[in-house]
């Protein structure tokens, strides 16, 4: 799938922590680069934050991955924690990649849309004014609006097809087994980093 399958076994086997926090990283790296481009106010306390919280989420998935490779391949299974923990950053890649196509479908497809966010940025409209600025904008059509839409969601849906592909990828890699087993592992992979991050903001959000 375009190089993932090289790449995700190139962090596995080389356990590239390097490479895996620039991967972790480039979302956010992205997001301060585009808020600056348009604009766009950037909280740097909000975004340490954030970026505090994805790094205790990356390092305790990668470790309840870690958990779940060796009771489900077994302990002759051949992985290492920083292994996963560098594999596993290649989602965040993904996530990058699926946002930096989506905001470039609306720059081309709705011209002025991200600048007029800026401008109702910590403002306070009524939704009679909201209705002035969204009618301002240079919409297209309904069946591009559509098209638009579309072809957002199957970019979500590449990139959700693709961390499965990263999970299963980790599974085989960490010891080879059939492809059924593989594909289960990659489905309770994906339901551990469910419950594990949202588990893990619960907790932030009582804290905090």
């Amino acid at each position: 799938m375009f190089g993932l399958r090289s790449l995700v076994e190139s962090q596995f086997n080389g356990a590239r922590l390097g490479r895996a926090v620039l991967f972790f990283l480039l979302p956010t790296i992205l997001w301060a680069v585009f808020s600056l481009a348009f604009g766009l106010a950037i909280n740097v306390q909000g975004l340490a934050l954030s970026i505090g919280l994805g790094a205790l989420s990356w390092i305790a998935v990668s470790l309840a991955l870690f958990v779940l490779v060796r009771l489900f391949k077994g302990k002759d299974s051949k992985v290492r924690f920083s292994s996963v923990l560098a594999a596993f950053s290649v989602n965040y890649l993904i996530a990058a990649i699926a946002g930096l196509l989506a905001i470039a479908l609306i720059f081309i497809t709705v011209p002025g849309f991200f600048q007029k966010l800026s401008f109702l940025q910590g403002q306070s409209l009524t939704t009679e004014q909201m209705a002035s600025v969204v009618g301002s904008l240079a919409l297209p059509g309904d069946a591009v609006f559509l098209a638009v839409f579309a072809i957002i969601f199957l970019i979500l849906i590449g990139a959700g097809i693709a961390c499965v592909a990263v999970l299963y990828r980790i599974g085989s890699l960490a010891k080879e087994t059939s492809r059924f087993s593989n594909l289960v592992f990659a489905v309770l992979s994906l339901g551990i980093i469910i419950g594990v991050d949202y588990t893990l903001r619960a907790i932030i959000g009582l804290v905090l």
